[in-house]
């Protein structure tokens, strides 16, 4: 099993990638200086265990969330952090802009900076459809800086969610 570091992570990165969500390709963004913000804070941009997928088969949010066959697998998904848990860090919220998941982290074993917001996350965990409890997702709810209020939220609530254990944050 490879194991991959951020600086081959970094090098991935640095390459344009191309998506097509309506059959015309489109340039994602990138981060200019990547290599640069993260010479010298990488331990700080790695949250969990190292990643050991290839960068190369990451997917975005709405491929993760569409693609039930994979469900309880590990996969690699990239997407842009939409939201964090202000409490801790011990959420975050994940999209790309055609779907939105809820990633938690392994055992509650690591934790993000709060300030991770519109940043690039790659995630390494285990998608899945859950229901969760009307009182967790308002407890979501008030953890979050930008989610639904909690009184909006009415009956259990049917999501797809990662369970994280490796989490690349690039700037």
């Amino acid at each position: 099993m490879a194991i991959y570091t951020i600086a081959t992570l970094l090098a991935l990165l640095s390459v344009p990638s191309t998506c097509s969500s309506n059959g015309n390709a489109a340039v994602l963004a990138q981060p200019t200086t990547v290599a640069a913000s993260l010479a010298d804070t990488a331990a700080k941009r790695a949250f969990g265990a190292p990643i050991t997928l290839d960068p190369a088969t990451a997917v975005a949010v709405s491929t993760a969330m569409q693609d039930t066959a994979k469900f309880g697998q590990t996969v690699l998904v990239r997407g842009t952090i939409t939201d964090v848990c202000m409490k801790k860090g011990c959420w975050l919220v994940v999209t790309d802009n055609a779907g939105t998941m809820r990633v938690t982290f392994k055992d509650y074993g690591f934790f993000v900076p709060k300030d991770s917001h519109d940043r690039t996350a790659y995630l390494q965990g285990v998608v899945s459809r859950q229901v969760i409890e009307e009182d967790m997702a308002k407890h979501y709810a008030e953890e979050s800086k930008n989610g639904p209020k909690p009184e909006e939220i009415t009956g259990p609530q049917t999501v797809i969610t990662m369970v994280a254990d490796g989490v690349v944050i690039v700037e």
